[in-house]
């Protein structure tokens, strides 16, 4: 039988180079990537969504061996920024913890469902203590290197809305429940960055729940002698007011050393399903599966939507 993989993000590209037989990927958007994309812009390079690769190792291999990508390793070295100094992180007092939880998902902490939150094998409080990240071209450079190899497998521009008679239907899309935007602003400086991967950020003193550093992740995400530093907010779309207030919050925290030689700003449209206790099912249906963080609506980082790629491969090939 036939296969549509309706979204070629990483969950739909994945899972179509692990299936056997008459496997065709459509894509809604010109470009492929999904929550994965990234940009590149007067020689700097940064994600959509800050990425890094870690927590389920046959994942993470299967990852490196079907792209063919180099890959830089590091470990993460991450802080937290309490009452106006940094901290270490994880958060040390569970009260910070739940305040971050409700800033990100925008939703109180005991609405939220504590399976949902861990659907991530390998997830843990501060994250994974090592990554790993293609050394080029940002996280889409993996997205762009499964495109690559299904060849006119995968429709570009075409929109897919439910199975038919004669081919199942795999959708990576949204499709119940609820999510939330993310938007990330970005600022490119001269100079050197602080020895860090990411600053979490529970107060209110700011919208920005999280500051990642995008040349930690990879050296060559930036110009020699430059840096870029990346905040993000959830739920929040109003361009300007983010664009002063990330200013004000890198002044605070010292990050900000002159003007930015760039800013950019990018809204992602059902960036993070929200893992609600009362969370109404996603039915498959006898020709219908849903697949991956957006269209089975689970939290899940690119290792962990390939490790269920390779579960729901198992299945279908069977």
């Amino acid at each position: 039988m036939k296969t549509a993989i309706v979204g070629g993000g990483a969950a739909g590209l994945s899972l179509a180079l692990m299936l056997g037989g008459d496997v065709t990927v459509y894509e809604a958007e010109p470009t492929v990537g999904g929550l994965c994309r990234s940009t590149q812009r007067d020689g700097f390079t940064f994600d959509q969504g800050p990425h890094i690769l870690g927590g389920i190792p046959a994942a993470v291999e299967w990852i490196i061996n079907s792209t063919g990508l180099k890959f830089y390793t590091n470990t993460t070295n991450n802080r937290a920024w309490l009452a106006g100094k940094f901290c270490a992180h994880p958060f040390e007092d569970e009260r910070d913890v739940e305040l971050y939880q409700a800033k990100m998902w925008k939703t109180p902490p005991g609405d939220l469902s504590l399976p949902g939150l861990g659907a991530q094998a390998g997830r843990r409080p501060g994250g994974v203590p090592w990554f790993r990240y293609p050394r080029q071209g940002g996280y889409q450079a993996i997205t762009d290197a499964w495109a690559a190899q299904l060849g006119d497998r995968l429709r570009l521009g075409v929109c897919v809305t439910g199975a038919g008679a004669d081919r199942r239907v795999v959708w990576t899309g949204p499709r119940m429940g609820r999510y939330n935007t993310l938007t990330t602003v970005t600022f490119g400086f001269e100079g050197t960055p602080p020895d860090l991967t990411a600053i979490y950020i529970p107060g209110a003193e700011t919208p920005f729940h999280r500051v990642n550093f995008p040349a930690s992740f990879s050296p060559n995400n930036a110009p020699p002698g430059c840096f870029s530093v990346q905040g993000e907010v959830t739920g929040e779309t109003g361009t300007i007011p983010l664009l002063a207030e990330f200013a004000e919050l890198l002044g605070d925290l010292g990050i900000a050393k002159g003007l930015p030689i760039f800013m950019d700003c990018h809204v992602s449209d059902f960036a993070y399903p929200v893992p609600l206790r009362a969370q109404p099912d996603v039915a498959d249906g006898p020709l219908l599966w849903h697949h991956g963080r957006t269209g089975a609506h689970r939290y899940l980082n690119v290792d962990g939507v390939v490790a269920a790629s390779m579960e729901l491969a198992e299945q279908l090939n069977a």
